[in-house]
């Protein structure tokens, strides 16, 4: 049985500071766009290392279940998501894979998806699984699940960890 390959799915920050491996370098044409809409960034010399894929809808589901059990779900943007979706496919297809970003929120997804998770900034390195409680700092209001405005005062919500 052939050993299957280390890939690399980039989220939009691990692009612009071209923290890629020499092959094997996925990411998704969400993160594109973004990219294009930098005036001040031309991606073309990183590109030819940079192939785009499209992510299925089943690994999509199953990352925005898990995002929204960890209670982070409120705070990705769909091209998160979609980074996401496309390094859950290859490991369910058999590859070692590793998310690299420099956002908080994605990459603690990516550990709960048993993802190898790489932090592209200065930003501290170590990361431990948090599960976000939200809730209403002025009434303490608590089942938010999928609100961002308290139901009972209409204060905005907030988040806070708790145990796993």
């Amino acid at each position: 049985m052939m050993k299957k390959s280390h890939v690399l799915v980039l989220d939009t920050p691990a692009i612009i500071k071209g923290y890629l491996q020499p092959t094997f370098n996925y990411t998704t044409q969400l993160v594109i766009n973004e990219i294009n809409r930098i005036a001040d960034f031309d991606p073309s010399y990183l590109m030819a290392l940079v192939e785009v894929l499209e992510f299925d809808k089943d690994s999509f589901n199953q990352v925005k279940k898990v995002a929204i059990d960890s209670g982070d779900f409120w705070v990705l943007s769909y091209t998160d998501l979609s980074v996401l979706a496309l390094a859950n496919q290859l490991k369910q297809q058999g590859f070692f894979t590793s998310v690299a970003s420099d956002d908080y929120a994605l990459l603690n997804v990516a550990n709960f998806l048993g993802l190898n998770a790489l932090m592209v900034t200065n930003k501290k390195p170590d990361f431990r699984l948090i599960k976000w409680r939200w809730y209403c700092p002025v009434c303490g209001y608590k089942k938010t699940l999928g609100l961002k405005v308290c139901p009972e005062c209409g204060s905005p919500l907030k988040r806070s960890p708790c145990k796993l």
